[in-house]
């Protein structure tokens, strides 16, 4: 079991999250410090010669970067886990969604026969930001969600309550062929690139993927090939996201390419298609 919490002020609701389920390894998504040494040093310092005991406390709680390494020594110490940081903006929940898919990805290529439902999301901690993209990151990969109750709230019950995650739904048409597996696999590289792009910039980084295609043979055998993206099959994908509302692309703008000057477009995620980019297996529901 995997779990993955967030992290903000109040640093005792990671350590309560996994006690409802020890996993065998712990995520904390961080942000980063809100000074840096030379500015947390000199307020401090001035903090001490005023004797201004909850300004000391105000800015140790804002390092935030620096409490989650001890916190991490701490977890390892007290629980024997395995613990790996991971920094993400602060008011950004796309980042979010996207880190969690990320490990997400990252370790059920590690371990195929992990179940989502093998994993789980304290969506406690951090700014309501981070929490929201750590809900929504749990409802589109279909993970179990913590959360952890203050002392008082829970009335001497379990501190720690298993939200429910509505199931998807999911469209018949749902990566069920061909075309949308190839339509997923284009607007995942336009998420993984994370940028503005022309078409050209999108073409070189699709060069070495390939589409998989069931076929059937003389004798009914159906078997798997697989094709690259022309520039024609790229169009016919990047309408459909278009069309979808996934994508934006801005057309007539110049560019040279090996020599030869030709209109390209620019490709843009809209914020839908940030949230179905970060989970392109999902892409099926709206096509």
């Amino acid at each position: 079991m995997i779990q993955i919490a967030t992290v903000g002020d109040t640093q005792v609701v990671v350590k309560e999250g996994i006690r409802k389920e020890i996993p065998d390894k712990l995520y904390i998504l961080h942000t980063a410090n809100e000074r840096s040494q030379s500015e947390f040093e000199k307020a401090m310092d001035e903090a001490k010669k005023s004797k201004d005991v909850e300004k000391i406390e105000f800015l140790k709680t804002k390092q935030y970067e620096d409490n989650v390494k001890k916190l991490k020594k701490e977890i390892q110490n007290e629980f024997n886990i395995t613990v790996k940081l991971a920094k993400v903006g602060k008011y950004d929940s796309y980042d979010v969604i996207r880190e969690i898919q990320n490990i997400i990805s990252k370790e059920k290529k590690e371990n195929p026969k992990l179940d989502t439902k093998e994993f789980a999301i304290n969506i406690t901690g951090g700014t309501k930001a981070m929490v929201a993209g750590a809900a929504c990151a749990a409802y589109l990969a279909q993970t179990k969600m913590y959360y952890v109750l203050h002392y008082d709230e829970a009335k001497g019950k379990e501190l720690v309550r298993e939200l429910p995650v509505p199931y998807r739904v999911k469209n018949k048409s749902t990566l069920s062929g061909s075309t949308e597996k190839a339509t997923s696999i284009v607007l995942k590289k336009i998420w993984k690139l994370g940028k503005l792009m022309t078409r050209t910039e999108l073409e070189e980084a699709l060069k070495d993927e390939k589409i998989p295609t069931e076929i059937k043979d003389k004798k009914g055998n159906t078997k798997t090939v697989y094709k690259k993206f022309t520039p024609q099959k790229l169009n016919y994908h990047l309408n459909k996201l278009e069309d979808s509302g996934i994508i934006v692309r801005t057309r007539g703008k110049k560019e040279e390419s090996k020599g030869i000057t030709r209109k390209t477009s620019i490709i843009e995620l809209t914020d839908t298609g940030r949230l179905y980019g970060a989970f392109p297996e999902t892409i099926g529901e709206i096509l």
